[in-house]
C-alpha cells in the first residue's frame, strides 16, 4: 500500500519502496518513521535522517532494518560522494 509521508512525491516513492521489505518489523519501522519523516526537507537532510537512524539500529543489533536505512540514506548521494 502506497502511503503519503511528505509533500515531496519522489521522497514518498522512495520511503515506500525502502520500507516495503521491512513489514516483519512494521511496528519498529513505523515508530522510526515518526522521527525520520519530520527531518526530510532536502537531499542532505534525507541522508542525515536515514543514516542517523541506521547507526542507531545497527548499535541495537537490528541489522536488517539498519541495512535498509543505510540503503535509503545513500539513495540521493552522488556517485562521487565518498
Amino acid at each position: 500500500m502506497f502511503k503519503q509521508y511528505v509533500k515531496n512525491e519522489q521522497f514518498n516513492l522512495q520511503i515506500n519502496r525502502f520500507i516495503n521489505d521491512e513489514y516483519e518489523n512494521d511496528q519498529k519501522v513505523q515508530e522510526d518513521l515518526k522521527s525520520i519523516i519530520p527531518q526530510l526537507k532536502d537531499e542532505e537532510s534525507w541522508f542525515k535522517a536515514w543514516n542517523d537512524k541506521a547507526i542507531a539500529r545497527e548499535q541495537d543489533g537490528d541489522f536488517s532494518v539498519a541495512s535498509t536505512y543505510y540503503q535509503a540514506s545513500e539513495f540521493y548521494l552522488s556517485p562521487e560522494d565518498p
